[in-house]
C-alpha cells in the first residue's frame, strides 16, 4: 500500500494488460471492479450489439486487420482527500491522445488537462516506463475520486484500461466520433497480457562532475513498480526519496547505490566513482635546489592541489615544460624568476617565485670570466709613503674583500683595471693614487663611503657608492652614483659628459661654481651596489695534485714549475726569472723576494697572503688574506689563468 503524506494508507488497484471493450456510447455503472466486472462488460457488450450493423458493415467491405493493441501494466492509487496517482510500471508508451482519463471528483468529470506528471506539476505528452500522472483537487474533497481510463486507436476505436469501483456516472463520449469509414472492430473478449516487468533498480545523474559544492539531481529510472528507494551517495549522505538532490561539498570521486524495493523485493544498482567533484587549482611547487654553479640541473615538483590536471612552467630563462615534474638545466648564471600555472577544467591559478633560482658561476670560471687579476681583503702597494706601484689590466677585475686607504696604497700608487670591487670605505685623503683603467674604463663599486680629498688623482668609469662621498681635488671621468650625501669641496674636476647623482644631502661652498652645481642632480633612487660573493674555495687533495707533477715546498722557482705545498716561501740568492708557474699554498702564505726578480703565473693562497718583492710580476692573485708589493716602483700585469693552463680539467682550483 502506497502511504500518503498523512501517513494514512492509500487505496491502490493495480492492473496487466488491456481491456478491449469499445466505449462508444456513455453508460452507467454501479458495480464493483474485478479488472473488468462482468456487468460492465455486459453493458459494454449491449452497446457494441447496439452499434453492431454499421461496424460490421465496415468491417465486411474494408477487410482491414484488428487492431494491435499496447500491452501495459500500471497500478491506480487513491488518496481520501480525493487526489489520484496512476503509474506506469511497465510495457508500452502511450502517447496522450490516445490515453483518455476521466476523473470523477463528485461535483465535476475531469478529463486529460487536469492531470500533470510528477510532483512539479509538468504537462506531459506520453505516458511510458515510470511516469506518474497526478491529479491534486484544489481544495480537499470529502471523499475519493473515481478514475475511468480509455485507450484510443488510430482508426477511431475506444478500449476500456480501467474503471474504479465507485464510478456512477456515464462513460463520456469521445471527443471524435468514429465515421462510418472506421476500420476497426473489436470484440469485448478481447485482452492483451503482457509479460510481468521485474523489479530493477536503475537511475541517473546530473552533472556527475564540477566544483565543490556540487549539486547533484538524482533521477530514478527503475522499472517493475518500485514503492521505495534508499541511495547512498558515497560521502555518508543518503536518502530515501524517489527523485533527491544531493549537494557534495568536498573534492574527490563517489560511488553511488540505489537500492529500490517493492512488495516482491528489491534490487541494487551501483556506480563506481560516478561523481567527481573537483577544486579550484591552487598552485604550489618546489625545487630541490635553488642556488649553484652553471650550469646547475634542478628538478621541480609540483605541490599544487585542486584535481590540477594541466602545468605550465616558464623558467625565466626562456624556457619552458607542460610536465608536471620536470627538470630543467640552467646553462649560465643569473637569479631566475619561476612561474608555475596549474590548471583544470574549472579554473587556473598562477604562482610566481621571484629570483627562485640563483645560478652562480665555479669560483674558477668567475676568476677566467670576469678576468679576475686580484682576489682578497687587502691590496696593499709599495713599501714606503710616496711609492709608485702599478698595476695594470685594461679589461681585468681587482675584488678587495675589505676597503682601502691612502697607507695601503702608499701615496702615489694607481690600480689601472677596468673594474673594482671594494667591499668597505675607501679613504684616500692625500696623494695621486688613481683608481680605474683610462683605455679600458669600465665600473668601480664601493659598498661604503667614498673620500677622495688632498691629490689630483685620477677615477675612471663609472662609480657606484653605497654611502656618502665627500670629493675636494680629485678629476671625475664618468657618472658617479651615490646612495647617500655628496658633499664638494673647493677644487674638484668633472668631465663635460659626467654627472654626479645622489639621493641624500648636497653641501658645497657657497661661491661655488655654477658649472659644478649643475652637474651634481638629485634623484630619489640610485643604482645599488652589487658585491661578487664567490667564496674562495680550499685547494684539492694532494693526490691530484701529485697527479699532475705537482712538486712540494722547497722547489726552486723556475720556468713552468708547479708547486703545492702547506705553504711556500723563496728569495733566492742569485737572480729570479721564472715564468708559467703555478703555486698553491694550502694552509699558509706565498712569499717571493728577490731584488730585480721577475715571475710570471698563478699564485693561489685561500687560507693566506701573497706577498712579493720584485721588479715585475705577471699573471693571476689569489688570496684571502691579501696582496702585499713591498718594492716601490713594481709593475703588476694581470694575464688570464687560461694563458697558463689550457686545460680547464688542470685547473688548480
Amino acid at each position: 500500500m502506497q502511504q500518503r503524506p498523512d501517513g494514512k494508507p492509500e487505496k491502490e488497484t493495480s492492473h496487466k494488460g488491456l481491456s478491449g471493450t469499445v466505449c462508444r456510447n456513455p453508460i452507467r455503472r454501479t458495480l464493483r471492479e474485478d479488472g473488468v466486472s462482468e456487468a460492465v462488460g455486459a453493458m459494454l457488450l449491449i452497446t457494441i450489439i447496439a452499434l453492431g450493423i454499421g461496424i460490421f458493415t465496415v468491417a465486411l467491405f474494408s477487410q482491414q486487420a484488428a487492431p494491435v493493441l499496447p500491452s501495459v501494466t500500471f497500478n491506480v492509487t487513491y488518496g481520501d482527500n480525493g487526489s489520484v496517482a496512476i503509474r506506469h510500471q511497465g510495457g508500452d508508451m502511450i502517447p496522450r491522445d490516445q490515453l483518455r482519463i476521466y476523473i470523477d471528483n463528485g461535483t465535476a468529470v475531469l478529463g486529460n488537462e487536469a492531470l500533470t506528471e510528477g510532483d512539479d506539476d509538468e504537462d506531459w505528452t506520453v505516458w511510458g516506463i515510470g511516469d506518474i500522472l497526478v491529479y491534486d483537487p484544489p481544495e480537499p474533497l470529502p471523499g475519493e475520486s473515481e478514475v475511468l481510463m480509455v485507450y484510443a486507436d488510430r482508426g477511431g476505436g475506444e478500449y476500456l484500461l480501467h474503471i474504479s469501483e465507485g464510478w456512477k456516472g456515464p462513460i463520456p463520449v469521445p471527443t471524435a466520433t468514429p465515421t462510418g469509414t472506421a476500420t476497426v472492430t473489436a470484440t469485448p473478449t478481447v485482452t492483451t497480457t503482457p509479460t510481468p516487468v521485474p523489479l530493477a533498480a536503475a537511475f541517473t545523474a546530473s552533472p556527475t562532475s564540477g566544483l565543490a559544492p556540487l549539486a547533484v539531481t538524482f533521477t530514478d529510472a527503475s522499472t517493475g513498480g518500485p514503492i521505495a528507494w534508499l541511495w547512498n551517495f558515497g560521502d555518508g549522505g543518503t536518502s530515501t526519496g524517489q527523485n533527491p538532490v544531493h549537494t557534495y561539498n568536498s573534492a574527490g570521486t563517489y560511488t553511488v547505490t540505489l537500492t529500490a524495493s517493492n512488495a516482491d523485493g528489491e534490487d541494487t544498482e551501483t556506480k563506481t566513482n560516478l561523481i567527481t567533484v573537483l577544486t579550484q587549482p591552487m598552485a604550489a611547487f618546489a625545487a630541490n635546489i635553488t642556488e649553484g654553479d652553471a650550469p646547475l640541473a634542478v628538478r621541480f615538483t609540483d605541490q599544487s592541489t585542486g584535481n590540477v590536471t594541466a602545468w605550465a612552467w616558464d623558467f625565466g630563462d626562456g624556457s619552458t615544460s607542460t610536465e608536471q615534474n620536470p627538470i630543467h638545466t640552467y646553462e649560465s648564471t643569473g637569479n631566475y624568476s619561476v612561474t608555475l600555472n596549474a590548471s583544470n577544467t574549472f579554473g587556473t591559478s598562477i604562482l610566481t617565485k621571484p629570483d627562485y633560482i640563483r645560478v652562480t658561476k665555479s669560483f674558477v670560471n668567475f676568476v677566467i670570466d670576469e678576468n679576475v687579476f686580484v682576489y682578497g681583503n687587502t691590496l696593499e702597494l709599495g713599501g714606503v709613503s710616496g711609492s709608485s706601484v702599478q698595476i695594470t689590466g685594461p679589461g681585468a677585475t681587482i675584488v678587495i674583500t675589505e676597503g682601502l686607504d691612502t697607507e695601503d696604497l702608499k701615496g702615489n700608487s694607481f690600480i689601472s683595471v677596468s673594474n673594482i670591487f671594494i667591499d668597505g670605505n675607501v679613504i684616500l685623503l692625500n696623494g695621486s693614487a688613481s683608481l680605474g683603467s683610462p683605455a679600458k674604463p669600465g665600473s668601480i663599486y664601493v659598498n661604503g663611503d667614498l673620500t677622495l680629498w688632498n691629490g689630483t688623482r685620477s677615477i675612471y668609469g663609472d662609480v657606484y657608492v653605497a654611502g656618502n662621498f665627500v670629493l675636494k681635488d680629485a678629476r671625475i671621468y664618468g657618472n658617479v652614483y651615490v646612495d647617500g650625501d655628496l658633499t664638494l669641496n673647493w677644487t674638484p674636476w668633472i668631465a663635460h659628459d659626467a654627472y654626479i647623482y645622489y639621493t641624500g644631502t648636497f653641501t658645497h661652498p657657497a661661491t661655488m661654481s655654477q658649472t659644478i652645481l649643475d652637474k651634481c642632480i638629485h634623484l630619489d633612487t640610485v643604482p645599488e651596489v652589487e658585491m661578487p660573493d664567490e667564496e674562495i674555495p680550499s685547494t684539492k687533495s694532494a693526490d691530484w695534485y701529485a697527479a699532475r707533477n705537482y712538486t712540494p715546498d722547497g722547489t726552486p722557482l723556475t720556468n713552468g714549475v708547479k708547486i703545492f705545498a702547506d705553504s711556500y716561501s723563496y728569495t733566492p740568492s742569485g737572480d729570479l726569472w721564472a715564468e708559467n708557474v703555478v703555486v698553491i699554498a694550502k694552509n699558509g702564505d706565498i712569499r717571493i723576494e728577490k731584488g730585480g726578480g721577475h715571475v710570471t703565473g698563478v699564485f693561489f693562497a685561500p687560507n693566506g697572503t701573497v706577498t712579493f718583492n720584485g721588479d715585475s710580476l705577471e699573471g693571476v692573485v689569489i688570496a684571502r688574506d691579501g696582496f702585499f708589493v713591498l718594492n716601490s716602483n713594481t709593475k703588476v700585469t694581470f694575464k688570464n689563468i687560461a694563458e697558463y693552463i689550457s686545460d680547464p680539467d688542470d685547473y688548480p682550483f
